[in-house]
């Protein structure tokens, strides 16, 4: 990867691919309105962490109480949930791609909260599981089907900027099958109380997997695990470690060989990040 002639996106550029990838409802904007995002890019003054935070999270904010006035009404609860979903997609943009400011990070606990209040209409309903691990706690999202009795369960997970919470497409397309999902954070993301080096880091997975054996409502002796971008790199190493309890693993666009090299990796974090939406550190 040559990323030498990689330079930093100016402000107009960004709000230039902003726009265009809302419109075609391309990642990361694969749920965020266009006429939402055209709001917040006439709003930004700077590439400034805490600033794109809270531009994004003020339009949010508005169809939160959307939703909390449809929900104290009563009214539709397919309107209500579109209304807190929309809030959750705006302030996950917040945070995007990753806490890494003060800003940022207050926009991602606001869209915790908003996807929880999102998730108490989703169609397959949503458990929030909360699993002790040595002296911290290990967040997941667990949906079975109502249509099979005890189904097979996909434990799935995202990479850098793809937390548990983006999840929910990939989760739907398996319970339209009739699979229960567990989604979680891969190690250095979301909740996880865990860095991608840490030495245990393995041991988060692995309490996962304990935890599914020993449910009642799905069927923990049918497992299968699915890492995509970064995290892909965990599925591959489960299905090594943990070959006798999974039936299945999914490494989908990991990286391999360079990707896991001083040579690729400092240039490709340092340099070559800005030629992603917001360039490095933002």
């Amino acid at each position: 990867m040559d990323t030498t002639a990689v330079r930093e996106k100016t402000l107009d550029e960004i709000k230039q691919e902003v726009l265009r990838r809302s419109e075609k409802h391309h990642s990361p904007f694969s749920h965020v309105r266009r006429e939402d995002a055209a709001v917040v890019v006439k709003s930004l003054k700077s590439l400034d962490g805490d600033h794109w935070a809270e531009e994004w999270c003020k339009v949010g904010f508005a169809y939160e109480a959307q939703g909390d006035e449809l929900a104290q009404r009563k009214a539709a609860t397919r309107e209500s949930g579109a209304a807190y979903y929309n809030a959750f997609e705006l302030c996950r943009m917040g945070r995007y791609p990753c806490a890494s400011t003060p800003g940022k990070t207050k926009a991602y606990q606001h869209s915790l909260r908003v996807f929880r209040k999102a998730a108490n209409y989703f169609h397959v309903p949503l458990e929030v599981v909360e699993l002790p691990f040595k002296d911290r706690k290990l967040v997941g999202y667990l949906q079975a089907p109502k249509s099979k009795a005890k189904p097979a369960v996909v434990m799935h997970w995202g990479g850098v900027d793809g937390w548990k919470e983006d999840r929910m497409h990939a989760s739907g397309m398996l319970h339209a099958l009739g699979i229960a999902t567990l989604t979680v954070d891969m190690p250095g993301t979301g909740e996880s109380p865990m860095l991608y080096t840490d030495p245990d880091a393995e041991q988060g997975y692995r309490a996962w997997i304990d935890h599914l054996s020993q449910r009642k409502d799905i069927d923990g002796n049918r497992v299968g695990v699915w890492g995509g971008s970064f995290g892909a790199y965990w599925a591959a190493r489960l299905a090594f470690v943990e070959a006798k309890r999974l039936k299945a693993a999914v490494f989908q666009g990991g990286s391999v060989h360079y990707g896991f090299q001083e040579k690729w990796l400092r240039p490709a974090f340092a340099t070559g990040a800005s030629g992603s939406l917001l360039g490095p550190n933002r």
